[in-house]
């Protein structure tokens, strides 16, 4: 096991590999983000709607 958790230790230390993790996870964040995003955005439009159309229904 230790062999192993070495391996990867040694590979992520080279300067090409650290940097194309460290992209990689800067671009699934940003995709995370802009999926929350779109969806409170969506979220909110509705909630606007469903306020405009129905008098019930109290405004956010």
């Amino acid at each position: 096991m230790e062999g192993w958790l070495q391996g990867l230790a040694a590979w992520l230390l080279r300067p090409r590999q650290a940097a194309l993790l460290a992209l990689g996870l800067i671009v699934l964040g940003s995709i995370g983000g802009s999926l929350a995003a779109t969806d409170a955005a969506r979220t909110a439009a509705r909630d606007r709607y469903l306020a405009a159309v129905d008098p019930l229904r109290p405004a956010p």
